[in-house]
């Protein structure tokens, strides 16, 4: 009886310690689980979305700035260089008239008489006027300070030719990928050619650095 009953005792010792260690097991491991395990899965699904996010905005921005880049190609193809001519002819107008309005734009069987260009030149009282109504438009208070906003560059030009070439001549000025004001047109004929007179007016903006 007694071997018995030690026996039923270490069992049940036994079954309570195992018992016991299966729930010190299950506590221990929820524990770990809610301290250790969770948090960092959280982490790692808060770092997932955060890269996700991150790589979708890098995505996003590589587009815009293809975009912008698409635009920019655009504009500088179909406005025929015109960036690069306005900026010529305000770094250097005297390089840009003799090249592209004395030389390339003129037809080979015209003769420049004589021709004559002044840089930072000012607009007269009748282009004062009609320029009033739109200065505020540019920002401008005062029609005094058009000339901080504006450079003006003029051209005095007499050539000689046939109709023909002088036509030709007028058009390829106008073609031209700036603007220019005509502030004095006059044209006569004399010893079977026609005499051309002309005062245009080159306007650009001023520089950010030069207003």
């Amino acid at each position: 009886m007694i071997i018995q009953q030690l026996i039923k005792n270490v069992w049940f010792r036994l079954i309570g310690l195992s018992v016991a260690s299966v729930i010190v097991l299950m506590i221990t491991s929820s524990l770990i689980q809610i301290f250790f395990i969770n948090p960092i899965q959280k982490d790692l699904r808060n770092a997932k979305r955060g890269i996700s996010r991150f790589q979708s905005e890098l995505l996003r921005i590589e587009k815009e700035v293809a975009n912008i880049q698409q635009q920019i190609d655009e504009k500088s193809t179909t406005n025929q260089g015109r960036y690069q001519h306005y900026y010529t002819l305000y770094s250097n107008p005297v390089r840009y008239i003799n090249q592209f309005v004395l030389n390339q734009s003129k037809p080979q069987d015209i003769t420049v008489l004589s021709s004559s260009v002044q840089p930072n030149t000012s607009l007269t009282s009748v282009e004062k006027e009609l320029l009033k109504p739109y200065i505020k438009d540019f920002g401008i208070s005062r029609m005094n300070n058009i000339t901080k906003l504006f450079s003006i560059t003029q051209l005095s030009l007499v050539a000689s030719g046939s109709f023909t070439s002088i036509g030709q001549y007028l058009t390829n000025l106008n073609n031209l990928p700036v603007k220019f004001v005509v502030r004095n047109f006059e044209l006569k004929n004399q010893n079977n050619n026609l005499v051309l007179s002309l005062n245009l007016a080159f306007i650009v903006y001023r520089m950010p650095d030069d207003a």
